[in-house]
């Protein structure tokens, strides 16, 4: 075999170090069929986390698919009322919103999937959590030790375990998964968002079909309506608290306030704090100078202070 290499060195023009180099290349080169080294077996206390982590996968992937077939399901009965659209076309969206929200959340699988485990990961590593059971939105789920693995025996003299509290909760267009253990929480989204629900080509395709051109424009005017109505109110509702606004001014805010702010998509990403936190910083002082009293606009422009550093 050398003899034969060196001879194709020799033709192909390699240099003096050629024919030494090429027969311990080709001598590294694995032989076909090779198995790969086996993978080193997970302890007991890794086969107890693994299973936790599923517990919590399995149970956190169903309640998403519920909250997001609920978000669409919510829209399929506002297009029902607003165009009195027929029982077969409500019940193929149905239909259509309960396959949309399987296939977009079966699609963030893996990424959720990390993210959890990121998660629970960080408070499983300090030894201290209970790996029997899991509370998820305030159910408890037992966990199933595999292969017959069994959880550690409990010393006396060990602080008691903590049953980690999970959360899955929706605030704006985005679902929250929150861990409460003994010393605080965390928190964090996953997916899908609202607007993934609606960009699913399964939902995208019966919505079309079933609702026609003129009714979905109509209904897109009827949202931008509605959200800006909810912002208002949100901001309404802050200015009355902190000014003490009267009955007489209220009418006259809210028209001065309609009138400022300006939202797009993004102001849904989060809940109402958020909200009002984006918008805020767009009233102007100078807008209200003809509603509100002297010591309103003190108090006013001391709060914008505050808002301000959420300006963007």
């Amino acid at each position: 075999m050398t003899l034969a290499l060196g001879s194709l060195a020799a033709i192909l023009g390699y240099g003096a170090g050629g024919p030494a180099a090429l027969p311990q290349q080709v001598q590294e080169v694995p032989q076909v069929g090779a198995k790969a080294p086996a993978a080193k077996p997970l302890s007991d206390d890794e086969k107890r986390k693994e299973a936790y982590y599923e517990t919590v996968q399995a149970n956190s992937t169903e309640t998403l698919q519920k909250i997001a077939q609920a978000e669409l399901l919510v829209e399929i009965d506002e297009l029902k009322e607003m165009f009195d659209l027929p029982p077969a076309s409500v019940k193929k969206l149905q239909l259509a919103a309960r396959g949309a929200a399987k296939r977009t959340v079966d699609r963030a699988r893996d990424s959720n999937k990390a993210t959890i485990q990121r998660m629970l990961g960080r408070h499983l590593n300090a030894n201290t959590i209970d790996l029997t059971a899991v509370l998820v939105n305030g159910k408890e789920h037992k966990v199933v030790m595999p292969d017959g693995t069994e959880p550690p025996e409990p010393d006396e003299d060990d602080p008691k375990l903590d049953k980690l509290q999970i959360t899955l909760s929706r605030r704006g267009m985005s679902t929250y998964f929150s861990v409460r253990y003994q010393n605080g929480s965390s928190s964090t989204s996953l997916s899908p968002r609202s607007n993934d629900l609606r960009a699913n080509a399964f939902w995208l395709k019966t919505y079309e079909k079933l609702v026609t051109l003129d009714q979905r424009r109509k209904y897109a005017d009827h949202r931008k309506q509605r959200d800006k109505e909810i912002v208002t109110d949100l901001l309404m509702g802050v200015l009355r608290l902190e000014l003490r606004l009267t009955s007489k001014q209220m009418p006259e805010v809210r028209k001065v306030v309609a009138e400022s702010i300006s939202i797009t998509s993004s102001t849904f990403l989060s809940g109402s704090d958020y909200i009002v936190q984006r918008i805020r910083p767009q009233l102007e002082a100078a807008k209200f100078g003809k509603v509100l009293s002297k010591a309103q606009l003190d108090m006013f422009s001391a709060a914008q202070a505050y808002y301000r550093r959420f300006s963007r």
